[in-house]
């Protein structure tokens, strides 16, 4: 995660392109480039649209490249962990010294995916997460969903060893 933009747990519930993807990583962008031209054209939209559009499997797969097509990275996000893939997108600034995440967790994580952010977890200790779950659309096809702001790692370490996730965010609220 560290100097990624976008960091992509592969899950479990569907094939990319035919293939199982399940438990693979992909690590998407620089998030903090050297030259100052590239800093100005680092975003997270941009970043993962030009992954799916040009990375096997994703560009071989007709889903990855309707994705492509949504000018939203957080809607794009979200249909992502829908698919069962936990999504990192790394927001910290870029002389921040605390690294800063949004994160994007499916219904069900399964065991890889929890290896997965446990080690993520346990090489970035003093990381602040906004964690975004239990995700739905609206009558209307608006994305909601529950957010817990500002969670430690212990937290987050937590609440992802806990089976029901709703009811250890009750706790917490």
């Amino acid at each position: 995660m560290g100097t990624n933009l976008i960091t992509l747990f592969m899950g479990s519930q569907y094939l990319v392109a035919g293939q199982d993807t399940t438990g693979l990583q992909f690590n998407i962008g620089e998030a903090k480039p050297n030259s100052l031209f590239e800093r100005m054209v680092n975003d997270h939209l941009s970043t993962i649209v030009s992954f799916f559009k040009t990375s096997l499997p994703f560009k071989n797969d007709l889903a990855y490249l309707k994705l492509a097509s949504i000018n939203s990275i957080g809607i794009i996000s979200y249909y992502l962990s829908d698919m069962g893939n936990v999504v990192f997108l790394n927001t910290s600034r870029y002389s921040a010294n605390i690294p800063e995440y949004v994160v994007y967790l499916p219904h069900q994580l399964d065991k890889n995916q929890k290896r997965h952010i446990h080690k993520l977890l346990e090489r970035n200790k003093d990381a602040k997460f906004t964690i975004l779950f239990n995700l739905k659309l609206d009558k209307d096809g608006i994305p909601t969903g529950d957010t817990l702001f500002d969670v430690s790692v212990e937290t987050f370490l937590e609440i992802i060893w806990t089976k029901d996730q709703r009811l250890l965010v009750f706790c917490f609220l």
